[in-house]
């Protein structure tokens, strides 16, 4: 990715200015160029291919994460990014791969987080043939912050399909109610 990465003094500038929020932000969890993420419920995916929250770690302390399963991983923190030359990019924590688990993440770009209900989710999988415990206090991500502010760029949308995909979960996030897969 170009542009500069923000450092931990820089973040804490972008965050002052208004530009980036984290929600229940730590400053032990502000690494010299990442900020860390921790989880805070996971969701399984029903009979009907519903998902739902299965564990909500603030009501339980562990997860048995069961073997050869994949869930998804709902960050503590939300995120919102505030001006559309600030783009953040995932990657697993490390921790994770002495647990044998696989994290699918990706990245977040312009106007992520208009909604202060949206919430960061991460595919996860557990790879072993035994059950994993996870804890409450489990390191799930790291995000890095690009600051594009300085950069000269042309004008980019998003495709139809990745709005589509954009508006479902945003609707998913703020309203449990109708199924807004079905036409």
């Amino acid at each position: 990715m170009f542009g500069n990465v923000a450092n931990n003094r820089q973040l804490s500038a972008l965050m002052e200015r208004g530009l980036v929020e984290i929600s229940e932000f730590e400053s032990a969890d502000l690494g010299p160029v990442h900020y860390t993420l921790r989880i805070g419920s996971v969701l399984e995916i029903g009979s009907d291919g519903q998902w739902f929250e299965s564990h909500n770690f603030e009501e339980g302390s562990q997860y048995l994460f069961e073997p050869e399963k994949y869930v998804i991983f709902v960050a503590k923190q939300r995120l919102r990014l505030l001006d559309d030359r600030i783009v953040g990019d995932f990657s697993p924590a490390s921790n994770l791969i002495e647990s044998g688990i696989s994290l699918s993440c990706g990245k977040i770009d312009k106007e992520y987080g208009k909604s202060k209900n949206q919430q960061l989710h991460f595919g996860a999988r557990n790879n072993l043939s035994s059950t994993v415990k996870v804890e409450k206090s489990t390191r799930i991500a790291h995000v890095k912050f690009y600051d594009l502010t300085g950069l000269a760029s042309d004008k980019s949308d998003i495709s139809d399909d990745e709005w589509n995909t954009r508006l479902k979960r945003f609707l998913r996030e703020s309203d449990d109610g109708p199924n807004y897969d079905e036409p």
